[in-house]
């Protein structure tokens, strides 16, 4: 079995740009525990693309940060894991968050993957990702 975790490209608002990253603690936890008994990848998204900002045209006042989704998903297809656990630790990335669902979901090679995710966002407001 092959299980993939992501930390997901991130969205600030133009006037902040924190010039430092938190490390993914419950991720790397997990993958920690799980090692022995699959084979398991992390991607943090922020931090392979810590230097990288990009805009949209729908969203004028904010900056992503991070690899896009497009990097990621070819990532993902190398990789072909059978589970991605999705770090949600904001309100913030929800956009981010069901982007990168979305463009996993619409990818008829990866849609048959199971997706998880977790944190305090989805646990805090479960409601919000069935949306």
């Amino acid at each position: 079995m092959r299980l993939l975790f992501i930390r997901t490209h991130s969205c600030i608002e133009k006037f902040y740009f924190p010039g430092y990253l938190r490390e993914p603690l419950g991720i790397l936890s997990l993958a920690t525990f799980l090692k022995p008994f699959c084979e398991v990848r992390i991607i943090d998204s922020l931090a392979e693309g810590w230097n990288r900002y990009w805009e949209k045209e729908r969203d004028s006042e904010f900056l992503y940060r991070g690899l896009k989704p497009e990097e990621l998903l070819k990532i993902i297809k190398k990789f072909k894991p059978n589970i991605i656990g999705i770090t949600w630790l904001f309100p913030s990335d929800d956009n981010c968050i069901k982007e990168t669902i979305e463009i996993i979901k619409k990818n008829k090679n990866l849609s048959e993957i199971k997706i998880i995710v977790g944190g305090p966002q989805p646990s805090a407001n479960p409601k919000l990702i069935l949306e």
